[in-house]
């Protein structure tokens, strides 16, 4: 498939919105077409199901450095490939396995059990697999449905994922703050050894503080993930503090960028996870495959011996599934969907309390190095 979808060249991208919350599209005034993507992301309570409960009510911007790269969720055609396997006339009578749902979740499992040598089957509701992970066309750019990112040192992905073929296009590792009427530059020293006095200008408290947040994080990257898994279970926030953290770092720089990581403003969630996400981004560079982050369930369907979408499953007892296509039997059912459809399929299983985001994309009228203090 080509990297970009045909397109006139004077057909502006128009400004839009999704929201995970109510899974509705919204397309608002068109706006000209440029070189590169600004995004502005609010979140609010919805549908992010591994991110711990919480409120974030503020918002944040930035320069998307990829040209033609955005995200979105509204009807749209699908910028996936399916192969032969995906296209299968019937539903077998019987399996090892019934997996229900074709996201991450569920293909990565299907996929463990196939190779375990066990038969499955997957079920998927959508006319596409990847679940919340999807990729459409609009007026010619490849959008991701909301604000993804995909690092290549996320143990499991590394693991599951062929990273060559992803062709991963990294974005730059650092951050801009803004304050006292400029913007400063932050950056990885190994990368970016020149951006260090706009690091020790930035008002954040000083040098010490950031000193120490960095061998907080070094800590981290130097230590394996199942001996992180294993720490004191303890918010973020204190854990921060405790380590040298000041509050002018905290407010201006960490509290902002790891809130809209786990979308809430308190930074409650686990030090675990926190610990987990420093370690992948001093140890490798947050990309998005060349496709899309379509690519990343693409490549796992592709290994599915016998996935089904369009089917939805109305029923699910101890060894059988009905489905709106026909009824299996298995000595096994995973379910694997999304939080929204637990209490249909599981009535005394209680659906996770999750939140979401509303993510906005739009082309500017100016260069990408306008944004971006010439980088890009």
């Amino acid at each position: 498939m080509a990297q970009r979808a045909p397109t006139a060249a004077a057909t502006p991208i128009r400004q839009r919105r999704w929201s995970a919350t109510d899974r509705a599209g919204h397309l608002d005034d068109a706006v000209p077409a440029g070189d590169a993507d600004v995004c502005r992301t609010e979140a609010a309570s919805g549908l992010l199901s591994w991110f711990q409960p919480a409120r974030f009510e503020g918002t944040r911007e930035g320069v998307i450095h990829r040209p033609g790269w955005a995200g979105i969720a509204t009807p749209a055609p699908y910028a996936g490939f399916m192969s032969p396997a995906h296209d299968q006339p019937g539903l077998p009578a019987d399996a090892d396995v019934i997996v229900i749902g074709a996201g991450l979740a569920g293909l990565a499992a299907a996929r463990h059990l196939q190779q375990a040598g066990r038969s499955v089957v997957v079920l998927e509701a959508a006319a596409a697999p990847g679940g919340r992970v999807r990729t459409d066309i609009v007026d010619g750019f490849r959008l991701d449905r909301g604000f993804q990112l995909y690092n290549p040192t996320y143990p499991e992905g590394a693991r599951v994922f062929d990273h060559a073929a992803l062709d991963l296009k990294g974005f730059e590792r650092g951050a801009i703050v803004a304050g006292q009427g400029r913007r400063y530059r932050l950056g990885d020293p190994r990368t970016h050894p020149t951006w260090a006095l706009d690091a020790l200008r930035a008002p954040l408290g000083g040098p010490l503080g950031l000193a120490r947040f960095a061998a907080y994080a070094l800590r981290c990257a130097t230590t394996d993930p199942a001996t992180l898994a294993r720490r004191t279970d303890d918010p973020t926030n204190r854990v921060l503090t405790t380590a040298g953290v000041n509050a002018d770092l905290m407010s201006g720089l960490v509290a902002p960028f790891l809130s809209g990581v786990f979308l809430e403003p308190e930074l409650h969630t686990s030090r675990r996870f926190a610990d987990l996400i420093l370690r992948s981004f001093v140890r490798g560079t947050p990309s998005v495959p060349a496709r899309g982050m379509q690519a990343l369930p693409d490549q796992l369907a592709a290994h599915i011996d016998h996935l089904h979408l369009n089917t939805s499953v109305t029923h699910v007892a101890p060894g059988r599934v009905r489905s709106d296509q026909g009824e299996l039997t298995a000595a096994a059912v995973v379910v694997a969907v999304g939080p929204a459809q637990v209490p249909t399929l599981l009535p005394d299983v209680p659906a996770p309390t999750t939140r979401a985001c509303t993510t906005w994309y739009h082309v500017p009228d100016q260069p990408p190095a306008e944004l971006a203090f010439g980088q890009a």
